[in-house]
């Protein structure tokens, strides 16, 4: 009696989907064969010769080259001048490791020297120093692109 009065179980599962196929190539063999078809196929152990890969039409507005040609002529046309290189500063990277190392390590410094009564403090302001120093170096020569 109460198998009767019960619902049936739902099932879930994924609705199939149709996508929108943007510059689809134009083929004298027909056309392009859906994820569906491609699926049986590849479950069934045929091999797939994939689709030649065609250029842009003339009139695509989507031509990717065409509008970086276009961007570039405007560029040119408003800017003649190109932009001069400026000469980088060498040393950047060791200006700024030591300009952030000393006063660290001159604050660390300082804590172990006023607490010089205190070994616990002492040891770890100490232990401060190298890892801020290990730790400053790798982070700016390991992780840190040039700059």
């Amino acid at each position: 009696m109460a198998d009767e009065l019960d619902p049936p179980p739902k099932t879930y599962g994924f609705k199939p989907r149709e996508f929108k196929r943007d510059n689809a190539p134009v083929s004298e063999a027909g056309r392009m064969p859906t994820a569906a078809e491609l699926a049986k196929v590849a479950s069934a152990g045929r091999i797939v010769a994939p689709v030649p890969v065609r250029g842009p039409k003339a009139d695509d507005p989507n031509d990717v080259f065409a509008t970086l040609q276009v961007n570039r002529s405007a560029e040119i046309q408003t800017d003649p001048i190109e932009m001069e290189k400026r000469e980088r500063y060498r040393y950047r990277r060791k200006r700024d490791f030591w300009l952030i190392l000393a006063p660290m390590e001159l604050a660390l410094g300082t804590v172990a020297f006023l607490a010089r009564h205190n070994a616990m403090v002492v040891i770890g302001a100490f232990a401060g120093m190298v890892l801020v120093g290990v730790g400053l170096a790798w982070i700016m020569w390991q992780v840190m692109d040039r700059y």
